[in-house]
């Protein structure tokens, strides 16, 4: 019995993720040498003469159907481009993975309040789930697309002179306008006015050897357009998951991100915060070394007064190296991101700053940390020099802030538990220097950053009559953890934002909290008058 094909997922490329993808093209030609193409576009807005019925377009003049094509394409902006590449034995790339993987490049130049389009062809790219307005945000430069495509046909083309076994095939359906709108884009200009000039393009950029499917079939007496034709053949669409949504039983994978993956790894999270609007955070750190005064019995830190609290935070944040941070996100219906594969995702930065024989910490909780599978020594070699995390998530963070008051859709709600220390460290990264001396200051600071919208659940859950620790309110609520161990930043940010779901489904409503909670961190904030 022949296996199953590889479940197929489509790598969707935006401006901050398209030298990486470019990259991984490049590697892939030399094993894949066919590679299919389709454009989609705001519908066509000029057409025949009204005097020729429509099912004779087919037999129009080429001279006739190239000046109507270059028409349409000069008066119009691409709004995406499919590639898929595929080997003489018919397999699309894997890159070592379970999955196969095609290509869709979304582009920014169209923009339906200004530019040309059919208003028919816009709703019905609406409907299949094009967002128009996250084009316009996060897509790509067709300028920027054209100078990387072109120096990859010509590099190909380059080798293919110098006979190394570099020789595409390029198959389209129904691909004049495919055609047209990359010959417009790789040129900088509009089509040629003669027909066989454009012809000679195609060539020059594309070589010899270039099949549109919809001239051969119906040789085969297979007519019509690209859906009919595959049904008539037994072709099933393959089926790839919604790339934004995730069920919340699939497996949850944390992504580990050091040095070497870090520019990653932030793209996919920037391209996430569209469609995932909370977030849920944990740090872990060398533990405390500073302690209230040791008149104060340890079950009365709770009633600390905030600013004696807020002091020994500092204290301990200011001396201290930051060894993780564990990110959750989340959507209003509790899916975590999935980029199109069976399994969710979380994140887990692992920073390279501290040094046990160096810097001061606690040898408990260090030795607690190493138990939880924490690798010290190789956070060391491989890890982020949180100088460089802080201005990557700085920009992230400021790039949020500027579409919200352009009141653009990007809106995060922050989770922690006990996140007090959480804040403190993210504040000291972000600002570069210790944290303030005033607790308002500092509060300023979190909500400059984070927005208005941040809960610890730690202030709330001894309001519902639960205490502890995030492991027991978690287990009391019946919340198992899902991967990894506690005390390890990306777990515990997972069990987090599990704990905040039950919360918010089942107690929020009744007791008001969102307003009530809203903008209160354990120890920082009184909680007297809720």
């Amino acid at each position: 019995m022949a296996a199953s094909p590889p479940p197929v997922i489509v790598r969707e490329v935006w401006q901050n993720n398209l030298d990486y993808e470019f990259d991984l093209i490049r590697q892939s030609i030399f094993q894949f040498s066919f590679a299919s193409i389709d454009t989609e576009f705001p519908g066509n807005i000029f057409h025949p003469p009204t005097d020729i019925p429509k099912h004779s377009y087919s037999s129009l003049p080429p001279h006739m159907f190239y000046s109507i094509m270059k028409q349409n394409v000069d008066a119009l902006h691409l709004i995406q481009l499919g590639l898929t590449l595929s080997d003489a034995q018919d397999n699309l790339p894997n890159f070592s993975t379970p999955f196969s993987y095609a290509w869709q490049f979304n582009f920014r130049d169209f923009d339906p309040n200004l530019h040309l389009h059919n208003p028919d062809s816009i709703s019905l790219l609406r409907r299949q789930g094009i967002d128009l307005s996250y084009n316009k945000i996060m897509g790509i430069d067709s300028h920027i697309f054209a100078m990387k495509f072109k120096a990859m046909l010509l590099d190909m083309r380059s080798l293919q002179i110098s006979r190394l076994p570099v020789n595409f095939t390029w198959v389209t359906f129904h691909g004049s306008h495919d055609f047209g709108f990359l010959i417009k884009i790789l040129t900088g200009k509009k089509l040629p006015e003669n027909f066989n000039d454009f012809m000679l393009l195609i060539e020059t950029y594309f070589g010899e050897k270039i099949y549109d499917l919809k001239v051969m079939t119906p040789s085969f007496r297979l007519y019509g357009g690209l859906e009919r034709i595959s049904n008539r053949l037994g072709l099933d669409r393959v089926a790839v998951n919604d790339p934004n949504m995730a069920a919340s039983s699939s497996p949850v994978i944390v992504r580990e991100v050091w040095h070497n993956n870090l520019d990653y790894e932030f793209n996919l999270i920037r391209q996430s915060i569209f469609h995932f609007s909370f977030a849920s955070i944990d740090t872990a750190y060398p533990g405390n070394i500073f302690h209230p005064p040791t008149d104060i019995p340890k079950h009365s830190y709770s009633s600390l007064p905030p600013s004696l609290f807020y002091s020994i935070m500092k204290q301990n944040v200011d001396a201290l190296h930051l060894i993780q941070l564990g990110l959750t996100l989340s959507d209003a219906h509790d899916n975590l991101p999935n980029f199109s594969t069976p399994f969710s995702y979380i994140w887990q930065f692992n920073f390279r700053d501290f040094d046990p024989d160096l810097h001061l910490h606690n040898p408990e909780s260090i030795s607690l940390l190493r138990r939880q599978g924490i690798d010290l020594s190789y956070n060391k070699r491989m890890g982020i020099d949180s100088r460089i995390f802080a201005m990557k998530f700085k920009a992230m963070l400021l790039d949020m802030r500027s579409l919200r008051i352009r009141r653009l859709p990007v809106n995060l709600t922050w989770v922690t538990f006990h996140g007090s220390y959480d804040f403190g460290f993210l504040i000291k990264l972000l600002m570069g220097k210790s944290l303030p001396q005033n607790l308002n200051d500092f509060m300023w600071f979190v909500e400059t950053f984070f927005g208005e919208a941040f809960y610890d659940l730690k202030v709330m859950t001894p309001f519902l009559g639960m205490y502890g620790g995030l492991d027991r309110v978690a287990k009391e609520l019946g919340l198992d953890r899902t991967v990894g161990k506690s005390h390890q930043a990306g777990s515990d940010s997972l069990l987090t934002m599990q704990l905040f779901v039950e919360l918010k489904k089942n107690y929020m409503p009744i007791y008001n909290m969102v307003m009530n909670f809203n903008r209160k961190v354990y120890g920082l904030t009184s909680t007297r008058a809720i």
